[in-house]
């Protein structure tokens, strides 16, 4: 799943969306620098991260040929279904907010965009362990 762009030609490193996915997984035990109280009462900065990581993956997918979706990504879909009509329909103060909603889609693209980076993360451990393999004289 490398960029479009890097299909045809020498690819260099790990896709933007990738670095972006990746910091954001190491800023989400960081919850209180800096607070966003005007944002959300939880957001955090891995919450700017996983958004701007899903504008890249679609940014680098624009190329791409779209595949049908597995049952995982279609089952992702109906927990953000079911969030927002529970966010719609909730009486209120039961104390659901537009935040909780935001909360549960980012969720699911954080859980999207794991199983998409998977094979792209796969790849790039296979790199690196080659020349480790070929400098101990260990075969594949």
């Amino acid at each position: 799943m490398r960029p479009a762009s890097a299909r045809n030609g020498p690819w260099h490193g790990p896709s933007i969306a990738l670095l972006l996915y990746l910091g954001a997984l190491a800023l989400l035990p960081w919850s209180s620098f800096p607070p966003f109280p005007w944002l959300h009462e939880n957001a955090q900065w891995s919450d700017v991260l996983v958004a701007a990581a899903a504008v890249a993956w679609l940014v680098e997918q624009r190329r791409e040929d779209v595949e049908a979706p597995t049952l995982a990504e279609l089952a992702l879909g109906l927990f953000v279904v079911l969030a927002g009509l529970s966010f719609v329909f909730a009486p209120a103060g039961f104390g659901s907010s537009f935040g909780d909603f935001v909360g549960a889609g980012e969720l699911a693209v954080l859980a999207y965009l794991t199983s998409r980076h998977r094979p792209l993360m796969d790849a790039n451990a296979e790199q690196v362990e080659m020349p480790e393999r070929e400098l101990t004289g260990q075969a594949s």
